[in-house]
């Protein structure tokens, strides 16, 4: 996509937040387009997770004013806290670990939160209709018994798993609604 393209199709959403994940393949491409969405939308505030952004957050945020805050760590229960706090104003941002954010500007970060149990995810694709012609990533496990020097994967240096029961009633949920024709072309990504 086109960074113009990108910015205005944001802009045509109005957001009061914009939450962007971050990897390796796009963070160029997000940090070229941050200041001018700031420029156009100056009142949405800007929340990035993911790898790229976790390990350094409090270094990013220094070099990336226009961003509000990050994610660290795995998102799903931060994330989804953070987004009650815009609904609930009594809800506190410094109540919410795993939060590194920019408040009457200075740099907060709050306690990492403890990993999630796999079972305790949200499986994501009870209503498939969303993701007619897209790639599924399915996850059963996170994490790397490896310590390669270039991966953050392998942080923290552990494997945990889903529970092998939830795996196959989710696999087979695939399959029952016909994820991918064939075995040789099945959509679904699994680590």
């Amino acid at each position: 996509h086109q960074k113009e393209d990108v910015i205005q199709d944001i802009y045509k959403e109005q957001p009061d937040v914009l939450a962007i994940s971050c990897y390796i393949w796009n963070i160029d491409f997000i940090q070229g387009i941050l200041e001018d969405i700031k420029k156009v939308l100056p009142k949405t505030d800007i929340w990035l997770g993911g790898p790229e952004v976790s390990y350094l957050s409090e270094q990013f945020l220094k070099e990336n004013p226009w961003v509000k805050g990050i994610v660290r760590g795995e998102g799903e229960v931060t994330f989804c806290e953070l987004v009650s706090s815009y609904v609930d104003k009594e809800k506190k941002l410094s109540d919410i670990c795993g939060l590194t954010y920019v408040s009457k500007g200075e740099i907060h970060s709050n306690p990492d939160r403890a990993l999630s149990k796999l079972d305790d995810l949200t499986f994501a694709y009870e209503d498939l209709s969303d993701f007619e012609n897209r790639i599924i990533y399915y996850e059963s496990s996170r994490g790397c018994p490896y310590s390669c020097a270039y991966c953050l994967s392998s942080v923290d240096k552990s494997v945990r798993f889903r529970s092998l029961d939830l795996v196959e009633k989710e696999l087979l949920f695939f399959i029952n609604h016909k994820v991918g024709k064939k075995w040789e072309d099945f959509s679904v990504w699994m680590c």
